[in-house]
């Protein structure tokens, strides 16, 4: 699952959590996150491609449980992979509201613009001139902050089902988008080649 196919952005950074595999509970480390995929550190080295596992994530005090499928494993460093310490690309199937809003706050941050420049003063009048009455120039400023920010499209949640082609192995995975279209690609791009979408349901 390489980072040119990813659709939704990805954001570093380093929460604990729970990993939960196979009735084990092991304490993890979330490195990355976007809405459909997450990346974490865990020594769980009987872990493997394909496995069911919950997440259990502890942030601004809320408990935010996220299940998802194992994508792809692999070891950090020599040195973490005598430990059994391995870094866990998952795909998310199930999750709760918290997660989407935990995630739409990571992006924000992120994405937090720097302080605008100053503008500059007012070039001085020549004669004969006179400056708009205040009025007339607010009026027309919102009008052309109206135009030229339209209302942004809602992006919605997708339970998008998958079929391994030429085999029966299904799964399920939750992708966003402004249409369904975009969500079931974003979800494609998310897994990689080799997969058909069987049933597209929205979330919310």
């Amino acid at each position: 699952m390489g980072s040119e196919r990813r659709r939704d952005p990805r954001i570093r950074c380093n929460i604990p959590c729970d990993f939960r595999i196979a009735g084990r509970t092991l304490r993890g480390k979330l490195r990355d996150v976007s809405a459909s995929g997450l990346s974490v550190t865990a020594e769980a080295p009987g872990a493997d491609q394909g496995d069911a596992v919950t997440v259990t994530l502890r942030v601004d005090g809320l408990e935010i449980e996220v299940r998802a499928l194992v994508w792809h494993v692999r070891t950090p460093s020599r040195a973490a992979g005598d430990k059994g310490e391995r870094v866990f690309g998952l795909v998310v199937s199930d999750s709760a509201p918290e997660f989407a809003r935990m995630v739409a706050r990571l992006c924000a941050k992120r994405a937090q613009p720097t302080s605008a420049p100053c503008p500059p003063p007012p070039a001085p009048l020549r004669s004969g001139e006179s400056r708009p009455s205040a009025p007339g120039a607010i009026a027309r400023a919102r009008d052309s902050l109206e135009l030229a920010s339209p209302e942004p499209p809602r992006v919605r949640e997708y339970r998008i089902r998958i079929q391994q082609k030429g085999a029966p192995r299904t799964c399920q995975i939750v992708a966003s988008g402004v249409t369904q279209e975009a969500a079931v690609e974003a979800a494609l791009s998310e897994v990689g080649q080799g997969w058909i979408v069987l049933e597209v349901v929205v979330v919310r």
